[in-house]
């Protein structure tokens, strides 16, 4: 079954991502201090188990307990996903528009999100609302509980219990990430319209809207691993049909959703990139001369620190602050 490749590549994938976080403890206890690397990092622990856990749907899929509890997994593990995507989204407006950073609320957000899971997907185990769905032919939702509301076929637990809840969440992490993007823009066309005094903060702002842009990227995964699951739903409420052409990339993207954090961890989270340059630089010195001139994430802050007598960097913790010495407002934190 493909599904099932993509999930144990996923689950793979996310497996590096942990392994990558210990070697980064190892190098630098500083670099893995940072809230929104720590939370990348449980994202990838809980896509492991969640890619697992569709396994487990794959192979339990006829109607009994172990199909009971293979989409109770399957469920818990989405929603837990889905609510530290939006912690992401959530700990960056609360640094860079709130100007939050003195307390660091890893802790609260994995404790949070743990609640949140529970509350919202154990209550349909109990019940029974979890189970064999004959229309699709494999384990998810027991259509017994379907109720006919204005003609539409519609699943009242599913909806309450995973849907709508991944709508909001997903729809708020969208929205969080919009307001930082807009202050980042803000604020880079203030400096720059600002009098010369104040030059020497307009490439740091652009340092800053590279580095938040990347972190921005984690709450759209859950969008695109869900659209075809929540709009299938949707289409089947209205025709009273599941459509293949639709239950086919629904299945794909949830099965992906490990191996697109993964992908978004080795490419552009700023706390990787600064380990693999500093690793880079540290077996080749030629890569450290080549790239002292650029302004490209986490090492070119340090670079463009050692060259600037204005900037003064206040860390390592959740975040770093960027301060420009000669106008105080001028001030931009990021995770």
């Amino acid at each position: 079954m493909v599904s099932t490749g993509l999930e144990v590549l996923s689950a793979f994938t996310c497996c590096l991502v942990l392994v990558a976080y210990v070697l980064a403890y190892l190098y630098s206890r500083q670099l893995t201090k940072r809230v929104s690397f720590q939370l990348t990092v449980l994202l990838s622990g809980i896509e492991v188990f969640y890619s697992l856990a569709q396994i487990f749907s794959n192979y339990y899929s006829t109607p009994g307990f172990l199909c009971n509890l293979g989409v109770f997994l399957f469920v818990f593990f989405s929603m837990w996903s889905i609510l530290i995507s939006m912690f992401i989204a959530i700990n960056l407006q609360l640094v860079f528009i709130y100007n939050t950073r003195k307390e660091n609320l890893f802790l609260k957000y994995a404790v949070g999100s743990v609640f949140i899971s529970v509350m919202l997907t154990l209550p349909p185990l109990f019940i029974g609302a979890y189970g064999f769905d004959e229309t699709a032919n494999l384990c998810w939702y027991s259509r017994s509980f379907d109720v006919v509301i204005v003609g539409l076929f519609v699943s009242p637990y599913k909806w309450a219990t995973n849907y709508l809840p991944s709508i909001i969440f997903i729809a708020y992490s969208t929205y969080a990430a919009v307001r930082v993007m807009i202050k980042l823009i803000s604020s880079s066309r203030s400096n720059h319209n600002s009098n010369n005094s104040t030059r020497h903060n307009v490439p740091t702002q652009k340092v800053v809207a590279k580095l938040v842009s990347r972190l921005m990227f984690y709450p759209l995964v859950p969008l695109i691993s869900n659209f075809f699951n929540i709009y299938g739903e949707a289409d089947y409420a209205i025709t009273h049909v599941n459509k293949f052409s639709l239950l086919v990339p629904a299945l794909t993207g949830t099965s992906i959703q490990g191996l697109l954090t993964s992908i978004l961890f080795f490419t552009i989270d700023p706390a990787w990139t600064k380990l693999y340059k500093d690793i880079r630089k540290y077996y080749n010195p030629q890569f450290e001369k080549e790239n002292s001139t650029s302004i490209n994430g986490m090492s070119s802050i340090s670079h463009f620190q050692l060259h600037n007598p204005y900037l003064h960097f206040d860390g390592p913790k959740d975040v770093i602050e960027i301060r420009t010495i000669p106008r105080k407002e001028g001030i931009a934190r990021f995770v």
